[in-house]
């Protein structure tokens, strides 16, 4: 249960049902938007309106395993095993699918990229690098 007080407003009540594993993600996240919130409940995130107690959008990958907020960009950059999405003060920007086989690990923000390790079963771990503005492959040279 999480409790939503807008300045502006009467306070609220969100549950999360979730069975907890201790393998997922949980927890409460800022976003780019100030009026925004990102709530993950073992692995699943949500994107919540504070001034709207139905106003919640879930987010379309699962699990979550990695969440960044970069603020001098306004993106919330979210990962789960195999995709990277971003999000920005209007909601989802870019979703930049299948970056990896099954697994991104590291993931980081450098020199207006998203960028982390992603293994595939040809090569295992590599790295990879994303546009920040549109989630476009970079490609090296």
């Amino acid at each position: 249960m999480l409790r939503i007080m807008p300045e502006d407003q009467a306070s609220w009540i969100g549950v999360f049902a979730s069975e907890p594993s201790g393998r997922y993600k949980t927890g409460v996240y800022s976003c780019p938007n100030p009026d925004s919130l990102c709530v993950v409940a073992n692995g699943t995130g949500y994107m919540l309106d504070a001034h709207n107690p139905v106003g919640y959008e879930e987010l379309p990958i699962s699990p979550v395993l990695a969440i960044i907020l970069e603020t001098e960009a306004g993106l919330l950059i979210v990962a789960n095993y195999t995709d990277v999405l971003a999000c920005d003060k209007a909601g989802r920007k870019w979703l930049a699918e299948r970056v990896s086989f099954d697994g991104i690990k590291n993931l980081e923000i450098k020199s207006g990229t998203v960028c982390g390790m992603a293994w595939s079963p040809v090569d295992g771990d590599h790295p990879f690098a994303l546009e920040l503005a549109t989630g476009a492959r970079r490609t090296s040279g």
